[in-house]
């Protein structure tokens, strides 16, 4: 933090931070999900085939709706305060950040290595039924999937690195509308990330896919007086938010064949507020 011309009329406070939020569990879609339905299809078809006991099927077997992946983040933040005049005052913020997430399903293990090294050696050569793959290329596709959902969950999904606002105010000190105050501010956050486009078949495959930004106006006017029969301070005050009905509907994420809206952001379209404050 630091005073620019020692007299607070200048003011500057600069912050940098890092978080860490180890092991969040997001559920996993579909029900089975493609690690649950992959090795018990290979546990089912080796049964069937007479390579493995029910007790042992029943050992290995797994189902869980979730799995564990670590979210990080850092930025920078970054503040000026102006107040040239007693009357004008001026406040500009800035951030960045920059959000990851990794270490997708990492708890697979020693699991995966153990179910794969003892279905090897139960492995006939007979295709899986349920999946139309022999035991060897059932593990190829369940590697491909693991691969296939790290690169699409280790993604900063919905992040908006660069955020903006700027916020004044005057306050008129002299005449018959001494007491009086108004002011506005504008607010700007950049294009969210969305998601990249994983479909092999796609002319876009590995193309990475931006949101709208989000934009709003608000303004404010009010008046301040002090009630002389109850020494207390009134102020009646009239904000304006989103003005201008700016960034109503903003696009979040596509399905997955990319022909339509999964998710939207929805902001709060222009509203009026009028507060009343009595302090005592």
């Amino acid at each position: 933090m630091i005073d620019l011309t020692k007299d607070g009329r200048f003011f500057m406070r600069a912050n940098y931070y890092e978080t860490e939020f180890l092991r969040d569990t997001p559920a996993i879609p579909g029900s089975p999900n493609y690690f649950v339905s992959s090795t018990t299809a290979v546990l089912d078809h080796l049964q069937t085939q007479g390579r493995i006991t029910q007790s042992e099927r029943d050992a290995r077997a797994v189902s869980f709706t979730a799995f564990m992946i670590d979210v990080a983040s850092r930025g920078a933040e970054l503040e000026f305060v102006a107040n040239p005049v007693r009357q004008w005052t001026t406040r500009l913020t800035y951030s960045y950040s920059d959000r990851g997430r990794e270490n997708y399903f990492n708890e697979r293990e020693p699991y995966l290595t153990d179910f794969t090294t003892f279905v090897r050696s139960k492995d006939n050569g007979a295709v899986i039924a349920a999946t139309a793959r022999t035991i060897t290329q059932e593990l190829a596709f369940l590697e491909d999937a693991i691969q296939d959902n790290a690169d699409n969950q280790e993604q900063s999904f919905g992040t908006r690195p660069h955020k903006f606002n700027i916020t004044s105010r005057y306050s008129l000190t002299e005449g018959r509308l001494k007491g009086g105050f108004f002011g506005g501010a504008y607010r700007f956050s950049a294009k969210s990330y969305m998601q990249v486009d994983l479909r092999s078949t796609s002319a876009n495959f590995g193309k990475k896919y931006y949101g709208d930004p989000l934009k709003a106006a608000d303004f404010f006017v009010g008046y301040a007086a002090r009630l002389p029969w109850l020494k207390s301070k009134l102020t009646l005050q009239l904000n304006v938010k989103n003005a201008f009905n700016e960034s109503l509907v903003g696009r979040g994420r596509f399905n997955s064949d990319f022909t339509g809206l999964r998710r939207v952001y929805l902001q709060e379209p222009r509203s009026w507020r009028f507060t009343t404050t009595l302090e005592f």
